[in-house]
């Protein structure tokens, strides 16, 4: 799931703020004049160094410090902040096999420890390096873990917290002879005993058992291999037996890690979860770790009496007390159905449910804490609703007994579909009306419905490896519009709200050089994490909403059935997909030779090729347009990945011409070189209404001109979608120097009567671009005076006196996401007035009405919800030290995840460098920030125009932390890098240049660093192309009389 929405700040300057620590993370102003300051400054600073200098020579002449203290349960006063679980032994050299001399296990900080600056570095192993052998092939899992939590009912030794062990067997398949086993493992202790292990034929009597010989880890390529006494025969089944440990990881929010909260009594409740997409159950069991590598999993798990354990099958029975061990229960459940290891789960926890069925029998759960369970009821109605509605559609029934999901307050990703125990972050499960506003209830709408259509496609048929992960995340992005709307009755508009969410998400990734096809070969392991992108969600749904509006909804639909009724419980790439849907293709439907349409010949361009066309008009006389089609490229001089420059189809695309002539559709017509469409002068040709194919639309100046009258005149004529994607196209057009910044800023004269969502989002959008171009320069004052005439209609319409306070009618969905829109976007031109109320509302709404010291933001808030992000955000920018400090109190107490995110974003609005440093400083060291959160403070900070220079100075003197902290977290890291880099001052590329060298052996692993470095590029080439023209248009028309 994307970050939240957030708008850009504009930042008071009444008088500078400097701050200075009051110890507890708050402020103080301090009104002194910059010279005093820093003479001040100065003083200290000298103090300051020598006080140091003598400490440490005092230091170095002491007596050694005492040995650490033993590993102990962390008491509830350090609530978020993990315990660090100390492993056995020490580092290996990188990449090395280690023979099982010592215990065969990972034992370094992290995995593929890699040095920052010019220091030595192993490279990442390539992509067929990690793939494991096919000649062993798992059938079968049996594992039993005893999960050892502090807090509950049982006591055990204080070297066991937030550990588990394993006790498994595997059993398997010999496609072919072999005298080795190898495992997918990560930071287990596997025995060096060879006694520990046990190797035999599964079906034979009395079979001869196979010893291991020698146990060898590879921590750079992730495996175990168990060397065999003797060959392993084709054809034959065997069962492995090993028991194992591992910690509960507070390093990582992957595989089995560590959750907590802090509940109504004041203590801190602990969790163990599992998240083990994409490659992260080798870190709880060793396993054939690879999507393809299907198998069932009978799981049972030992855990403290007091807690509760989940995993993916129904149990067998109730927990029963382990014979001799009271303080443990037992629970065990059913052995799930052929599944790829990603898919695994276990959670233990207190948590409580909510129950109901669905009409077929299923039984349907909603986990929560205690103290939320009052926010599970919509979960659990959309979930029911979205279950039965892809049983119908998919026509195959849901193959599972039961469905849990569970709200877990420590989680990286927004959802996993772990295969009937989908996991959420809690703010994307629960939902209450008293504080959930309509577009944050559709969200949560949005994550069940995604999660749900996974369990056909992704859990039932999965693809064959990585490099088609968009088959999984595309289609159940494309699907969970449709889930949506079935929940919401269609009150939420999804397939309206598609051409500003995901179609408006893959056009802004797909026009960069730093894009990539949708089916991508995989050649380096860590680009298996960077496929989980716009590019294979919301491309991959955009060119499947493409394909179901060009072959009809329900031959498309039959096309599905066939395809997961063929590969159920097995695995499939593209080319499956495309023979399938094209068996369902009606004879209609017909291709550019007049042939009935093949799938797989349509789509291999859009799959295989990055990028997408922009399809050209020009008028050839009075009667006929010529189109021809073109790549779209935001910047013709950025260059592609080498692999990706010469593409097999030559950027060319075969595509679909939907059209209209004067509100009237005509015929589809393909183009492929070029194409012709009849339409006279006096008619009004609109490509693309509906937004459905997945092409840029560039008319001649007479047409454009002729859209723009159009909408001044009569705007509804033009279809919604496409008035939307107008707009859009426009600018994107004109930022890449391929249309007139005036002819696109022509079209937004109409607005004033527009009172639909999509097209104002598309507006915002671009004009908030332009904005931040003119941020802190002269002309701004021009800008802002353009911007406040075309929104001071609608903003008089919609202004804060017209705020709904119920957030019951889902109908109102796109007004609200408007208004709010509308608000914001005012209120960050620095329209004073705007300011004022929204931080008037602030201190009425907010800090008066919470007052008690008990108090927490979700409970006592009078602030509407749909603007509360927004009046928090400018109560800070209005105010100082008491009003910061006071949205930081609540923010500690707060223990309502979406609370807390906007308390988090409003914190990130002040202007003083030393708060939002110390911010930063909070979040690496996980003190009062949850890690999963990290990614967005950084964002938050990073999308204030006047934050950026400070976020990107605090990156560069902190990358040695950041990279320690986030390395093994590479999605944390990918946001926080992004986040920093938003730069538009030459000088400030230059630098980020420099540090990409400098810092290559980083670097070079993460395509990140290439794509923001891109972004910045574009950012001073815009300024030296359109910011003089554009500073001299805005004086013009601004200085005229309205």
């Amino acid at each position: 799931m994307g970050p939240d929405m957030h708008f850009n700040r504009l930042q008071d300057s009444v008088h500078p703020v400097v701050a200075v620590s009051s110890g507890d993370g708050k402020y103080q102003s301090v009104a002194f004049s910059r010279k005093v300051l820093l003479i001040i400054g100065g003083v200290f600073l000298a103090i300051l160094f020598f006080s140091i200098l003598i400490t440490y020579l005092a230091t170095k002449s002491a007596n050694a410090p005492p040995p650490p203290a033993p590993t102990e349960t962390v008491p509830p006063s350090q609530q978020h902040k993990f315990p660090t679980t100390i492993e056995p032994g020490g580092p290996d050299e990188e990449g090395q096999i280690t023979t099982a001399s010592m215990p065969a296990t990972p034992t370094t900080s992290g995995e593929n420890d890699t040095e920052t600056g010019n220091q030595s570095v192993s490279t990442e192993p390539t992509a067929k390096e990690l793939r494991l052998p096919t000649s062993l092939l798992p059938i079968s899992y049996n594992l039993r873990l005893k999960v050892y939590l502090p807090g509950y009912g049982a006591t055990f030794a204080t070297d066991k917290n937030f550990t588990f062990e394993g006790d498994l067997k595997i059993r398997f398949l010999c496609a072919n002879d072999t005298d080795k086993i190898m495992l997918n493992s990560i930071k287990l202790n596997l025995s060096d005993n060879p006694q520990s292990y046990s190797i035999k034929k599964s079906n034979a009597v009395d079979a001869k058992e196979i010893s291991v010989v020698s146990t060898n880890v590879s921590e750079k390529l992730q495996m175990v291999i168990f060397q065999l006494s003797d060959m392993l025969t084709t054809g034959e089944e065997y069962e492995f037996h090993l028991t194992y440990s591992g910690p509960i990881s507070s390093e990582v929010l992957s595989g089995l890690y560590l959750s907590s909260y802090v509940a109504a009594d004041g203590q801190t409740r602990y969790l163990a979860v599992t998240q083990m997409e994409p490659t992260d159950a080798r870190r709880m069991v060793p396993c054939f770790d690879e999507p393809s590598m299907k198998a069932t999993w009978a799981v049972t798990i030992v855990h403290p009496v007091g807690s509760t354990a989940l995993s993916n099958g129904i149990e067998n029975q109730e927990p029963v007390p382990v014979s001799d061990q009271p303080e443990w229960l037992e629970s065990s459940f059913k052995e799930t159905l052929k599944m790829s290891s990603y898919l695994l789960a276990v959670v233990v926890s207190d948590f409580d449910k909510r129950e109901g069925k669905t009409k077929s029998g299923t039984r349907f759960r909603i986990w929560a804490r205690k103290e939320a369970q009052h926010q599970t009821e919509y979960a659990l109605t959309s979930g029911i609703t979205a279950l039965e509605y892809f049983e119908q559609f998919y026509g195959i029934p849901f193959p599972l007994e039961k469905q849990d999901m569970i709200a877990i307050p420590d989680f990286e990703a927004g959802a996993m579909e772990n295969w009937g125990l989908v996991t959420y972050r809690e703010k994307y499960l629960l939902y209450d009306p008293k504080e959930y506003a309509l577009s944050e209830k559709r969200r949560v709408a949005v994550v069940v419905a995604h999660e749900l259509a996974h369990q056909w496609f992704g859990n039932l048929v999965t693809m064959k490896w990585w490099d088609d992960l968009w088959l999984n995340e595309g289609f159940a992005t494309f699907m969970e519009y449709l889930g949506t709307n079935e929940i919401s009755n269609g009150t939420f508009r999804m397939e309206d709200y598609f051409v500003i969410d995901a179609f408006a998400g893959a056009m802004a990734k797909d026009q960069r050089a730093t894009s990539h096809p949708l089916f991508v070969p995989i050649e380096k392991s860590n680009e298996i994490n960077e496929v989980f992108d716009s590019i294979s969600y919301d491309k991959g749904g955009t060119v499947l909403r493409m394909m179901d509006h060009l072959v009809g909804r329900e031959p498309f639909r039959r096309g599905l059935n066939l395809y997961l009724s063929k590969f159920n419980y097995s695995n499939a790439d593209h080319l499956d997909l495309w023979a399938a849907l094209s068996e369902e293709v009606p004879e209609s439907v017909t291709d550019w030779n007049g042939e009935r349409l093949d799938l797989t010949n349509f789509a291999a361009s859009w799959t295989e090729q990055m990028g997408y066309p922009v399809v050209e008009v020009t008028r050839v006389d009075d009667s006929k347009v010529q189109l021809k089609q073109k790549r779209f490229k935001l910047d013709e001089n950025a260059l592609e990945k080498e692999r990706f420059r010469n593409p097999v189809h030559g950027y060319k695309w075969d595509i679909p011409i939907w059209h209209q002539v004067d509100g009237q559709d005509r015929p589809m017509k393909w183009l492929q070189t070029d194409a012709t469409i009849d339409v006279k002068t006096s008619e009004l040709l609109v490509i693309n209404p509906g937004a459905y194919g997945f092409y840029r639309v560039n008319y001649d100046n007479a047409t454009w001109e002729k859209i723009a009258n159009q909408l001044k005149n009569d705007h509804k004529l033009i279809p919604l979608g496409s008035r939307a994607q107008l707009l859009d196209d426009a600018f994107s057009l004109a930022e890449a120097n391929q249309l007139s910044y005036q002819q696109a800023l022509a079209l937004t004269a109409y607005l004033d009567k527009e009172d639909e969502l999509l097209p104002w989002a598309n507006a915002f959008s671009n004009l908030a671009k332009i904005k931040s171009y003119f941020e802190d320069e002269p002309a701004y004052e021009y800008v802002q005076i353009y911007m406040k005439r075309l929104l001071e209609p609608l903003y008089n319409k919609l202004n804060w006196n017209n705020i709904p306070t119920d957030y019951t009618n889902d109908s109102r969905a796109f007004e609200d996401s408007l208004q709010s829109s509308i608000l914001a976007m005012y209120c960050n031109l620095g329209i004073y007035e705007c300011k004022a109320t929204a931080a008037e509302l602030f201190r009425t709404g907010f800090m008066d009405a919470c007052n008690s010291s008990n108090a927490t933001a979700s409970s006592c808030s009078k602030v509407p919800l749909s603007v509360r992000k927004l009046v928090y955000c400018k109560g800070i920018e209005h105010g100082g030290e008491r009003e910061w400090n006071f949205v930081f109190d609540m923010y500690k107490k707060e223990r309502f995840q979406l609370e807390q995110s906007r308390l988090m974003a409003a914190l990130t609005c002040s202007s003083s460098r030393w708060v939002l440093t110390r911010l930063l400083d909070m979040t690496l060291e996980e003190k009062d920030i949850r890690k999963q959160d990290a990614a967005s403070l950084f964002t938050y900070v990073g999308a204030s125009d006047a934050a950026g220079p400070i976020i990107w100075d605090y990156m560069q003197s902190n990358w040695k932390k950041i990279y320690s902290t986030y390395k093994n977290t590479k999605s944390l890291l990918k946001y926080v890098v992004a986040a920093s880099t938003n730069l538009k001052a030459e000088h400030n590329v230059k630098q980020f240049e420099r540090f990409i060298q400098d810092n290559a052996n980083v670097t070079s692993q993460f395509s990140i660093f290439e794509i923001q470095l891109e972004k910045a590029r574009s950012n001073v080439k815009w300024m030296n192309t359109h910011f003089q023209s554009l500073a001299e248009w805005f004086k013009m028309v601004t200085s005229k009389t309205v």
